[in-house]
């Protein structure tokens, strides 16, 4: 779903190096080994991660099937005519979607 989002926001002119990544992950995780995890999968530089929130509980306690092996990823564009594009853009998959 990411590499979908990246896509779409360089179809509407958002450069890689204009996008910023942020982590949430677990204090039991390899912090480093989850950044290199991301920015090989989303081909993103290091460079352009925020911060990472670690979250105190520990990975293991999470009772999903399949947890949350490389912890959650957003990737973040900032821009109020972007914003206007984006929502357009949904507005215009809502009003023409065959679901």
């Amino acid at each position: 779903m990411l590499k979908f989002y990246i896509r779409w926001m360089e179809l509407l002119g958002v450069k890689k190096s204009q996008m910023k990544v942020h982590l949430h992950l677990y204090s039991d995780m390899n912090i480093e080994k989850q950044k290199k995890f991301w920015s090989d999968t989303l081909s993103i530089p290091l460079s352009q991660f925020r911060k990472p929130y670690i979250k105190n509980t520990c990975s293991s306690s999470i009772t999903y099937k399949n947890g949350f092996g490389q912890g959650t990823c957003s990737v973040l564009v900032e821009g109020a005519r972007l914003s206007e594009k984006i929502l357009m853009g949904v507005k215009y998959v809502q009003e023409n979607s065959l679901i």
